[in-house]
């Protein structure tokens, strides 16, 4: 009973090892489209926050009164805070896109010993290609 639980394991193992649908370049391409999603809306805010700091900077200083207000300018520097937060996010996504065109999968010939004889098997194999 031990041993054929254990080969139940084993094989249920190796049917979902084979059996996985979800490709690495698909993922890694929509990774990709979020991230650039993610960096266009931040840098988006931090370009309407600085444009509104600076447009509230210049029309609520008084040249009469002693005291300057620091308000519009603090605003501007959030958003030009935000810009400089939202480039990693366009980093990466390049980073992602070039990692996925650079994934294939595709069946290799693999050779191996059957009923003493070899036999050519194709094995699904993942390659990646590196540009030197």
């Amino acid at each position: 009973m031990k041993k054929n639980l254990t080969m139940m394991l084993f094989l249920f193992c190796t049917l979902t090892a084979f059996a996985q649908s979800n490709s690495n370049k698909d993922y890694l391409l929509q990774k990709s489209r979020n991230q650039k999603t993610a960096f266009f809306v931040i840098a988006g805010m931090g370009t309407a926050a600085a444009i509104t700091g600076l447009i509230y900077a210049t029309g609520h200083n008084d040249p009469n009164k002693f005291k300057y207000s620091y308000t519009g300018g603090f605003i501007a520097l959030g958003g030009l805070t935000l810009v400089a937060a939202s480039i990693p996010f366009l980093v990466s996504s390049n980073k992602n896109r070039r990692r996925a065109m650079s994934l294939s999968v595709k069946n290799d010939p693999l050779l191996l010993l059957q009923n003493n004889s070899f036999v050519y098997r194709a094995v699904p194999s993942l390659s990646l290609k590196l540009k030197l």
